[in-house]
């Protein structure tokens, strides 16, 4: 009995030691990285190492600055105000109420925005989007009426000015999984969460902090905003200046936030969330990688990703070059990371260091 528990325990570690140094095959050797979507399929070792990041540019998180029902100040202020700290907005309109005046049947308080000022919005660069025909709550009217008012603004808008609205608005903020999956079928986002604006204990402190908060926990929202001006209509700031000092507040915070429209930080998320990072091939200070799109997934052509590589150490006097075919790529630095925008079109991307000539 005792020569044969030896000979077992023999046979054991003969068994290990075989498993342990066998040659590892081509398959084992590829692996997913701990950088997120990345797959590497080489033998080769890069000092460089690529990743698709969460949000356009690098940014911590992203944010869309909506503004729900079509008022005529969001051409007048809301839209200004906007670009005149670089950013572009989302202007949930209402068909019904294009170009009717509103208010105390005595006094017009108020008009919502007109045909022409909606395509001056869109020609700015903001998104016009989707907020039904007449601002009905969409749970609580028959699916044949939701039909019409969550699709019938398509074709008005289409057939008016050409262009597609990809996002939708829900009126009160009301919702099930029935309008969702209606609203689903002809759009590419709904606004499910957002971060009210406005009313009279609105502070610029409050909405700055909310920003931070956002940061801080690496994600996206939407925020929501009605009128402008006290006494034009529902929920406005108590003055213009809160609204305008918290812009300036985002745009004082760089790459930290991205903010753009609804629909292209949804087509962002949507292309990230398709795609993944093939690294093809590799040597000490160069790499060659491309963007594998899952097929059953929609793409957004108009909406490249942002590569990040991060900081290399000891690459000192040596400077970072981005190729995509032919095609130079720019690329940014910041936080000593790289920055790449690549195009969505099955091209190979290499990235190299080079030795500086100065």
């Amino acid at each position: 009995m005792k020569h044969f528990l030896w000979l077992a325990a023999f046979i054991l570690v003969l068994f290990a030691t075989a498993v342990f140094f066998a040659p590892r095959t081509q398959a084992e050797d590829k692996k997913q990285t701990a950088t997120g979507n990345v797959t590497s399929t080489v033998v080769g070792k890069s000092i460089l190492q690529p990743e698709i990041c969460k949000y356009k540019n690098g940014a911590r998180a992203a944010y869309t600055f909506s503004f729900d029902d079509g008022y005529k100040e969001h051409f007048t202020i809301a839209a200004p105000l906007l670009e005149k700290y670089g950013f572009r907005g989302t202007f949930f309109i209402v068909i019904k109420q294009i170009g009717m005046p509103e208010g105390k049947p005595d006094a017009l308080v108020y008009k919502w925005l007109d045909w022409e000022q909606i395509k001056g919005l869109h020609d700015r660069g903001h998104e016009i989007a989707n907020h039904t025909i007449t601002h009905q709550r969409l749970p609580y009217i028959s699916p044949e009426a939701q039909e019409v008012e969550v699709n019938e603004p398509l074709r008005i808008i289409k057939e008016k000015f050409g262009f597609d609205m990809l996002t939708f608005c829900y009126p009160g903020n009301s919702y099930n999984k029935e309008s969702i999956a209606l609203v689903m079928k002809r759009h590419i986002a709904s606004r499910l969460q957002c971060q009210a604006y406005g009313d009279v204990k609105f502070t610029t402190e409050l909405a700055n902090q909310r920003i931070d908060n956002l940061i801080k926990d690496g994600g996206d929202n939407v925020g929501m905003i009605h009128a402008i001006l006290p006494g034009t209509g529902y929920q406005p700031f108590n003055d213009v200046s809160i609204f305008e000092k918290h812009l300036e507040y985002v745009k004082s915070l760089g790459n930290k936030i991205w903010v753009d429209t609804f629909a292209n930080v949804s087509k962002y998320k949507l292309n990230r969330d398709a795609c993944k990072l093939a690294v093809k091939e590799a040597d000490a200070t160069s790499c060659t990688v491309v963007i594998e799109q899952n097929k059953t997934q929609p793409i957004f052509a108009d909406m490249p990703l942002t590569i990040r590589i991060p900081a290399i150490a000891g690459a000192e006097g040596m400077s970072f070059s981005a190729k995509q075919g032919d095609k130079v790529l720019p690329v940014t630095k910041h936080d000593d990371d790289f920055f790449v925008d690549v195009a969505l079109n099955n091209v190979p991307v290499q990235f190299g260091l080079v030795q500086s000539s100065h």
